[in-house]
């Protein structure tokens, strides 16, 4: 196990910590499965990673993304990739998580 360091929006930091959000995409790998990582004093661990889509990330795991509808999904995403925005057709990781502590 290794402790990494995910960067998030503070809105989603909340999402986590209600246990809403459980995921989250990036265009690059963040960590291998078992690596533990900290948001707001509370602990996470990842459990899996692989690279999906991001129409199909926005379609099926929005919720996991925390995220209310796929609509909200484009718009977060958006906000955070403003340069390249939300292409569909774009292979991202996908980096699933449970809270450990």
């Amino acid at each position: 196990m290794t402790i990494v360091k995910i960067p998030f929006q503070s809105d989603m930091k909340l999402e986590m910590l209600n246990g809403t959000k459980t995921a989250t995409s990036r265009p690059s790998k963040m960590g291998e499965i078992g690596d533990y990582f900290v948001v707001g004093g509370a602990g996470f661990q990842l459990t899996n990673v692989s690279k999906k889509p991001l129409g199909e990330i926005c379609l099926n795991h929005y919720k996991e993304e925390g995220c209310k509808s796929s609509q909200h999904f484009i718009d977060v995403w958006s906000r955070i990739h403003y340069n390249k925005g939300f292409i569909p057709t774009w292979v991202v990781f996908f980096h699933e998580f449970r809270r450990v502590g």
